[in-house]
């Protein structure tokens, strides 16, 4: 019994720890935005199935030209599933999201179940990036932006050595295996505290 009462607790625990970022550090880079509205920006795949929740950036004011601030620009967020034959399909995307105030900001999105190999991209501006580093392509111009069911070649027409790496990443719930797994590894601590709980009532 109490077993499995430390068995379910510890499945809550990583049920509610479970939210975690995945994607590029959030943080300052060399250039505030794409001065560019029309950029569509292929950033990473995402290695593990789960929950997409929202879209995190960082805001910064305006660094080297020909970016504006961050602050008031917007975006779109997608999610690209991979068809097997180089092209991404769009599956999902936000509405457009105007950046917030200096620092890191977190945009919650209507939830979307994705899968293993899929491509978090965007498209529009304010968010930061570093040039000439990193591994994100990118289509300029990019008109008009795309819609669910579009289908995208990939890579972007500017990969490296022109690659970037923008300050932007999702919040992710991992799929229900993957918090069973975890909540498993808690198994033999169970196990052990039963067994000191019950040496202790036979002392």
């Amino acid at each position: 019994m109490k077993l499995a009462v430390l068995i379910g607790l510890g499945a809550l625990a990583a049920s509610q720890a479970s939210a975690t970022l995945v994607g590029n550090a959030l943080l300052p880079r060399e250039y505030s935005s794409d001065g560019a509205t029309d950029v569509l920006v292929f950033d990473f795949a995402i290695a593990q199935g789960g929950t997409l929740t929202a879209f995190d950036t960082y805001s910064q004011t305006a660094a080297l030209a020909p970016g504006p601030a961050s602050q008031g620009q917007k975006f779109i967020g997608y999610v690209l599933e991979p068809d097997g034959l180089g092209y991404l399909k769009v599956v999902y995307e936000t509405i457009p999201i105007i950046v917030g105030a200096v620092g890191v900001n977190s945009f919650p999105v209507s939830p979307y179940n994705f899968t293993s190999g899929d491509v978090i991209a965007h498209y529009g501006n304010g968010i930061p990036f570093d040039n000439f580093t990193g591994t994100s392509s990118f289509d300029y111009p990019a008109n008009p932006p795309p819609s669910v069911g579009d289908v995208l070649a990939y890579p972007g027409t500017y990969g490296r050595p022109s690659a970037r790496v923008y300050s932007i990443a999702v919040t992710v719930v991992p799929e229900p295996t993957t918090m069973i797994a975890g909540a498993l590894l808690l198994l033999p601590f169970g196990a052990s505290t039963l067994r000191i709980l019950r040496k202790h009532r036979t002392a």
